[in-house]
């Protein structure tokens, strides 16, 4: 069988038919009927999804650097800060209940 000669004859059938202008009753609702019962994947949807948040997250993470180094941080500098800091830290660290270690170094 002689593809090539096969092709051509179908290609120039293909070009002497003209197709109808006429699109049937309800052709676009039963497309997407169809394609609703397509089975879904997973990793597809939730890769979707990712690359949807990802310019949102990347502004909101830009709207917090701003935040972030527009607002003047300024600091006592006769140590209070340091040791509200350290007894701080010492009360989220260590949970209720223990006795706190006193400093042995």
């Amino acid at each position: 069988m002689n593809y090539d000669q096969l092709q051509k004859s179908l290609l120039q059938a293909a070009r002497q038919d003209v197709p109808s202008e006429q699109v049937p009753l309800a052709f676009e609702r039963r497309i997407m009927a169809r394609l609703a019962t397509v089975p879904k994947d997973l990793l597809t949807e939730w890769t979707v999804a990712f690359w949807r948040l990802a310019l949102p997250s990347l502004a909101v993470a830009g709207v917090a650097c701003v935040i972030n180094f527009s607002t003047p941080t300024t600091l006592p500098d006769d140590g209070s800060v340091t040791e509200f800091a350290a007894a701080e830290l010492d009360s989220l660290v260590v949970p209720s209940g223990m006795e706190v270690p006193s400093e042995s170094w």
